[in-house]
């Protein structure tokens, strides 16, 4: 198997590779990654190091790893080119909702112009499965709970949530007109070691842990799916090697979640007590 995986420097791209490396016999994976200075770089060059170790300990799989950003054209096209990709799974994208308001641009580039390379890619050097992360967030303003993927995403709240609107429905017309399969991913909450910084079980675990009031929206009156990481690689390993082939367009999409919300004041109590402060 012959996987392209973007965004392998981050939380969920690092921990799908490790779990191929150590699951799937004679892979060959190309890790893609702009390591980025969004949050701090130290952990992603932890991540990359501890893959490569573990790539050492598996001769008969390959592993490489390019830094470079989606937005390359030149460099996306090279790379189909070289390596003949079966599988491409693309989590590479500029994340976080809050930072969209302030950094709008850093969105259209990788968000948008990154995955409409992927596509083009995809398109002009056949792929057996596209899969590509989407998010939560594109169900903004939606009352219904529990969320399902027939329900209406029209009411993003957040540029962030616009573009993973975006590329379900790019990903959609490629599929319709190209016949390239491709799977989206709306993912709720990550969470897990070495996790991103800029999540709020990171955030408030440091703020407890430093002593610092802990920012609550809305009166802490809400609630969120947190999904813990080996949950939404296994998730994400399922839908690998098997592409939508049914009738029709060869496209759809998962919620990959945990489907037992929990309230914000009562993951911040039980922060509280694992912490003992």
């Amino acid at each position: 198997m012959k996987v392209l995986v973007t965004g392998g420097a981050g939380f969920i791209g690092s921990n799908l590779i490790e779990r191929l490396l150590n699951t799937e016999p004679n892979v060959e994976i190309v890790n893609l990654d702009s390591v980025n200075d969004y949050y701090d770089v130290n952990i992603k060059e932890y991540r990359l190091s501890k893959l490569e170790q573990i790539a050492q300990q598996h001769t008969d799989c390959k592993y490489i790893f390019v830094k470079g950003n989606l937005a390359d054209k030149t460099l996306i096209d090279n790379l189909f080119n070289e390596y003949d990709f079966e599988i491409v799974v693309n989590l590479a994208a500029q994340a976080g909702v809050r930072y969209s308001i302030d950094h709008p641009d850093v969105y259209m580039e990788s968000n948008i112009i990154g995955f409409f390379n992927i596509l083009e890619a995809c398109r002009h050097n056949p792929v057996e499965h596209l899969v590509y992360a989407s998010s939560s967030s594109v169900y903004g303003t939606n009352k219904k709970v529990p969320y399902a993927v027939e329900d209406k995403v029209d009411n993003p709240v957040s540029l962030y949530a616009a573009t993973k609107k975006s590329n379900e429905l790019m990903a959609h017309s490629y599929a319709a007109l190209y016949g390239i399969p491709c799977t989206g991913l709306r993912f709720f909450t990550v969470y897990g070691p070495w996790g991103r910084p800029d999540m709020s079980p990171m955030l408030f675990a440091d703020a407890i842990t430093a002593g610092r009031p802990i920012n609550v929206f809305n009166h802490g009156d809400m609630i969120r799916d947190f999904t813990y990481i080996d949950d939404v690689v296994e998730g994400t390993l399922r839908v690998l090697d098997n592409p939508p082939s049914e009738g029709g367009v060869p496209y759809r999409l998962f919620n990959i979640g945990c489907s037992t919300p929990v309230k914000l004041m009562d993951f911040i109590a039980e922060l509280e007590n694992a912490l003992g402060k």
